[in-house]
């Protein structure tokens, strides 16, 4: 097993398959208040993504005792029991953990310094966590991260991740690629001429804008959909966009249907459904036979 989502975490954590384990996403477990504790995440010798979603009671603070007083990054080199649970499951994940989503964490108020063991972390998204006021220094220990992408926190947080003089600066200046925050569909309607547009990691994706903008951006040319979770299906307008070449739609787990429209498409180049686990099975079908794509990713 590769891949498990899980409402329930339960008998999860005594199972004996963890070593084998690539992606965990833990999802609107209501009662989890801590995912610190041994025993637990050394287990996870494979993970390389964990996403914590929806957690209404989960909170990331520090022990005051972190790893005898050492610092956080001499803790993780030293790489043994000696570590305190504040250093859980981060030091473990060490090793292998690529891609870490904080999702809908309200009472996440800062990042554990713990989190600067994660030697190889790559990308670290941040979303709808709007009580957390600051970025830790450890984070300038995370000298493989190439991503951050902090949405829907506090003003304050994304201004000082912005501007060069601001108080978190100095912690993530090291990070070639910060995003922040997107402004969904609402420049959807922008334009004629329109070529390009992008629309990623919206989790409260709406049709309605889409549908209404489609006939204004006939000259697209480039539909980037990634990340949106609200999104369950493309309107059947979308076989209008006759000069659309890149359709993204990776990692729009929501996703369920494509309409046969979708066939009218006949510039189409590259379709990307990296990460859509519920349409495996797109290219196979008859129907969508007439798309001659050069680059088709899953």
């Amino acid at each position: 097993m590769e891949e498990l989502k899980t409402g329930e975490v339960g008998e999860l954590f005594r199972s004996g398959w963890l070593s084998s384990l690539r992606s965990l996403a833990i999802d609107k477990c209501n009662k989890l208040k801590s995912i610190s504790g041994r025993g637990v995440w050394d287990q996870f010798t494979a993970l390389e993504s964990l996403s914590l979603r929806s957690l209404v009671e989960l909170e990331l603070e520090d022990e005051d005792d972190v790893i005898n007083n050492k610092s956080t990054e001499e803790g993780c080199i030293n790489n043994n029991n000696e570590g305190s649970d504040a250093e859980m499951p981060w030091r473990y994940l060490a090793p292998t953990l690529r891609s870490l989503v904080l999702d809908s964490l309200p009472k996440v108020v800062k990042l554990p310094r713990g989190i600067g063991c994660l030697s190889s972390l790559q990308s670290l998204h941040i979303w709808s966590c709007e009580n957390l006021e600051t970025m830790p220094e450890e984070m300038r220990h995370l000298t493989s991260l190439t991503k951050l992408h902090i949405r829907g926190c506090s003003t304050e947080l994304i201004n000082e991740c912005r501007e060069k003089n601001g108080a978190n600066w100095s912690n993530i200046q090291h990070i070639p690629n910060i995003v922040s925050i997107s402004h969904g569909l609402k420049g959807f309607r922008a334009g004629k001429e329109k070529r390009t547009f992008l629309c990623t990691e919206d989790r409260y994706f709406s049709l309605k804008p889409f549908v209404e903008g489609v006939s204004k951006v006939k000259y697209l040319r480039v539909l980037r959909l990634n990340h949106c979770y609200g999104l369950e299906e493309l309107p059947s307008r979308i076989g209008e966009l006759v000069h659309l070449r890149y359709l993204d739609l990776s990692d729009s787990m929501g996703l369920c249907v494509l309409p046969s429209s979708i066939t009218k498409l006949f510039n189409l180049q590259t379709l990307d459904l990296c990460g859509c686990s519920y349409l495996k099975s797109f290219l196979t079908c008859p129907l969508f036979a007439p798309l001659k794509l050069t680059n088709a990713i899953f």
